[in-house]
């Protein structure tokens, strides 16, 4: 759990997101129909019982959020692989976008569309953001989390394990956010009514805006390795450069060394001597 952590594994950063899904989950179900948009088990058990009670209608209004999700899902691991890291906050900011949209709606407006909207706004941000400094989280829904700040509890008791501890408050935290986001949601529905969707928006601005200010920051620092080895490799040229030309230069004056001895080798041999030339006039010998 130590060591350096992108934005979007920060524990505050899932905090926003958790408040935000408790608030949608509150919403879909207390102002739109009794459906659980972002909760799909419970659709599910929803949607078997509306079947055996014939009420298709009913069954139809469950399935599909539940469908929705699953199309989500699909969508958000294809823009994933296609827009990396700048998948995040595109995310966001859709969804942000996509829930003020939501509250701008005339009170008149059928519930599937509310149902659609959140749901697949839910799937995209379930399947973009799974954990947070290693410890897998969730922010749509609680049943991990009371099974991991259980587990954790026991590890932290029985094996005096401080870091068992923290993913124990962890848990526990984000249970809290979700119960004070579906609580917001039912308290300030009786102000605003269906209009009050706009609120989930301001925990996942928060998100965006943390997420692009920590990817400024953190530009210049990521640069810097690759700077540095740049630097690296240029030093590592240049001295590969300058011994070759060192290796070449004493060649070359090598090579005037020899020619140089080859040319007195060349005139000793050659070289006539003072005696032998008035030898040669004496005898007339040419």
């Amino acid at each position: 759990m130590k060591g350096n952590v992108t934005t979007a594994e920060r524990y505050h950063f899932f905090v926003a997101l958790m408040l935000s899904g408790g608030f949608m989950g509150a919403y879909s179900y207390y102002l739109k129909g009794g459906v659980f948009a972002n909760a799909e088990t419970a659709n599910l058990l929803i949607l078997s019982m509306r079947i055996v009670q014939s009420d298709w209608h009913g069954a139809l209004s469950v399935l599909v959020p539940i469908v929705t999700f699953f199309l989500g899902t699909i969508l958000s691991e294809a823009l994933s692989r296609k827009l990396g890291h700048r998948w995040p906050p595109v995310l966001l900011s859709s969804v942000t976008g996509l829930l003020a949209i939501l509250a701008i709606l005339p009170e008149g407006t059928p519930d599937r569309i509310y149902h659609i909207a959140i749901s697949l706004a839910s799937s995209l941000e379930y399947d973009t953001f799974r954990q947070a400094r290693g410890v897998p989280l969730s922010t749509l829904f609680c049943t991990a989390h009371i099974r991991g700040a259980g587990s954790s509890l026991y590890k932290s008791l029985h094996s005096k394990d401080r870091e068992a501890l923290v993913r124990t408050l962890y848990h526990f935290g984000m249970i809290a956010t979700f119960i004070i986001g579906a609580m917001l949601c039912a308290f300030t529905s009786r102000a605003l009514g269906t209009h009050t969707i706009a609120l989930a928006c301001l925990p996942l601005v928060y998100a965006l805006v943390e997420l692009v200010r920590t990817r400024k920051e953190a530009a210049p620092t990521e640069s810097r390795p690759t700077q540095s080895f740049q630097v690296r490799s240029f030093l590592q040229q240049s001295e590969r450069l300058v011994d070759e030309l060192f290796r070449r230069e004493a060649e070359a004056l090598l090579q005037i060394v020899q020619i140089a001895d080859l040319s007195i080798a060349v005139a000793d041999a050659h070289e006539v001597h003072p005696h032998r030339i008035r030898h040669r006039k004496m005898t007339g010998y040419h």
